[in-house]
């Protein structure tokens, strides 16, 4: 919640705003933002979130959308007085496509929000990961050639944080509480499915915690950011 509540901050975002969400998952943010009157248009390719996220809409009377379409072929309605993508570069490895996107279709005075994960040992995540739970296009960030088609493209970087520890945290807590009700899900969906999912969150703590990977978010604005009382000048 804290963070969802931090992207609104930093975008910006007044209620009756139009913020897209590149590969909204199962509405998270649409949700949050959703509640403080902001119309949120969310994008993704699973038809699973589709439905869920349009269930979630209707029996919360929210403001907000979701499209079940390839982020490639998307063509906006409208412009956009903000952006996020939360986890979701990851599997969007064309940084300059994006870049551009935005470019073409924030408002001036909007703003970007994305947080994700990098590693310095290159793009392409693990055989595990690919099989078991991100099939298709999946990968680490290139921090350095993000943040360089992000600039290109217009936008001054208004702030880089290290979430690394952060997100080290979470995904522990995630694996803790999948935990607890493993017997349940087991009876649900497989053991195969269960020990798959808490594989992928011990192994991503200990990859986080240990600095073998690095979480990074990122906000970037149209136009420069107002300075901060104190801050250095010329």
């Amino acid at each position: 919640r804290r963070k969802l509540q931090y992207a609104v901050d930093v975008l910006g975002a007044q209620a009756r705003g139009d913020v897209l969400d590149v590969g909204c998952g199962w509405g998270s943010f649409l949700e949050h933002a959703g509640r403080l009157g902001i119309r949120v248009h969310g994008l993704t390719l699973s038809r699973e979130q589709h439905r869920f996220v349009t269930d979630l809409i209707r029996e919360q009377s929210l403001p907000c959308t979701v499209t079940l379409v390839d982020f490639f072929d998307y063509a906006p309605p409208l412009a956009f007085d903000g952006a996020v993508f939360m986890g979701s570069l990851e599997h969007i490895p064309d940084y300059r496509f994006v870049a551009r996107f935005l470019a073409r279709h924030l408002k001036p005075d909007a703003a970007l929000y994305a947080d994700f994960v990098t590693t310095r040992a290159g793009r392409l995540a693990g055989a595990f990961l690919r099989k078991y739970i991100f099939p298709g296009i999946t990968g680490y960030v290139e921090l350095g050639r993000l943040v360089a088609e992000l600039h290109g493209a217009g936008f001054n970087v208004a702030e880089l944080g290290d979430d690394t520890l952060s997100d080290a945290w979470t995904v522990r807590d995630w694996a803790l509480a999948l935990e607890r009700c493993r017997t349940d899900l087991a009876a649900r969906h497989g053991e195969v499915a269960v020990r798959a999912f808490l594989l992928y969150l011990w192994s991503s703590h200990h990859f986080l915690a240990t600095n073998r990977t690095q979480a990074y978010h990122v906000v970037a604005r149209r136009r420069p950011s107002a300075g901060r009382v104190g801050s250095v000048g010329t």
